[in-house]
């Protein structure tokens, strides 16, 4: 009997969830548009508030809507990352897959990197350009300071690595690859202090290629740093 009423109450918050993206499409709502409170939905739907509240927390999750107290719910703009982040990792990807989300991250941030160095040597005196690299040179800085302290670069590696998709100048790919930093700062790391240097000096290198227009130093750099990283994942007891 229980288990039937907790089948029964799965069904209706997932119906709910269900009906809630139908009246948002319905509607034309835009994000952060207003969506109606949890009474006017359960009018609306002729459900409890329990079922309303459950379903918007799993679309909240999901990164559809912004819950925000004291004010309501907000549609958001989409984001593939935060689709994923609420969920477990064991249950996105199997060990195998790992390994080839670094490969298509590689291929994809290939793209980015030659963009750069294209740009750095193109267009050099722009301010944008000199910004993006002295953003670089930063990234770089903070994870020799953080690899010297024993702390973990995730957050500067990311950061170096959004920097570079954005010379791309494309939103999609930048989304995409959002998507798989996601993925990875929640990956196992091994953040011993020797890995730290190993993992911070790779940046540092391929800063210096992009910085200095060198292709084929990038080259190099660019190998021993998706090598490094595919190593890493290969050993990795997910």
């Amino acid at each position: 009997m229980a288990a039937n009423s907790l089948g029964r109450h799965s069904r209706v918050f997932v119906e709910v969830r269900k009906a809630i993206e139908d009246y948002i499409i319905e509607h034309s709502l835009k994000p952060g548009d207003q969506l109606p409170t949890e009474p006017e939905f359960c009018e609306l739907f002729g459900v409890s508030r329990t079922a309303v509240r459950e379903a918007m927390k799993l679309l909240e999750v999901f990164g559809v809507v912004s819950i925000e107290p004291g004010r309501g719910t907000f549609l958001k703009k989409p984001n593939a990352a935060d689709m994923l982040s609420g969920l477990p990792l064991s249950l996105m990807l199997r060990q195998e897959d790992f390994r080839e989300v670094t490969e298509v991250r590689r291929i994809l941030e290939r793209y980015c990197m030659e963009k750069a160095a294209n740009c750095v040597t193109v267009f050099r005196e722009e301010l944008t350009v000199i910004r993006m690299v002295d953003n670089l040179g930063e990234c770089v800085r903070e994870m020799e300071r953080k690899a010297h302290d024993g702390e973990t670069l995730i957050e500067e590696d990311i950061a170096f690595h959004r920097i570079l998709a954005e010379f791309a100048d494309n939103s999609v790919l930048l989304m995409i690859l959002e998507l798989f930093w996601n993925l990875r700062s929640r990956f196992p790391q091994d953040n011993s202090k020797e890995a730290l240097q190993i993992r911070y000096h790779r940046h540092q290198r391929l800063y210096d290629a992009i910085n200095s227009g060198n292709m084929s130093a990038l080259d190099e750099a660019f190998e021993e740093h998706y090598t490094g990283s595919i190593e890493e994942t290969s050993l990795m007891d997910i």
